[in-house]
């Protein structure tokens, strides 16, 4: 079976990725090249704390178990879960809060920016 990935974006915000965020979508775009590529369009609702549930809730909906789950940057670890219907990867690209953090360990694999993050997040889990 051929290699597939999915990004999970905010329904609300655009058509793809969030127009501010230029490197996820060269990112995207480069990845994009290589494999066939999906977005999984989830019911935007604000995130808060409360709320993270309804988007953990959404995706195995919208996953299909045969591709791999790419979230974009850490600021969305709130998506990693324990029960997944597919791999799933995130990109980190700084040290976020704790909370945030904690998720990581979630991910199949996790993609770093640059050596300093690997580093740190390295010391985060080792300590």
């Amino acid at each position: 079976m051929p290699l597939r990935a999915q990004y999970p974006i905010f329904g609300r915000r655009t058509h793809g990725f969030d127009a501010r965020q230029n490197y996820i979508k060269a990112i995207h775009a480069e990845i994009a090249k290589r494999i066939p590529t999906r977005f999984l369009r989830l019911f935007y609702v604000p995130v808060t704390p409360l709320t993270e549930r309804l988007y953990r809730w959404q995706l195995p909906l919208l996953e299909d178990p045969d591709s791999i789950t790419h979230i974009t940057t850490n600021s969305h670890s709130f998506l990693l879960r324990e029960r997944r219907r597919s791999p799933t990867v995130i990109t980190c690209y700084h040290i976020a809060e704790r909370r945030t953090n904690e998720r990581l360990g979630l991910a199949d694999r996790v993609i770093c920016s640059s050596q300093y993050v690997k580093r740190e997040l390295a010391a985060c889990f080792l300590t």
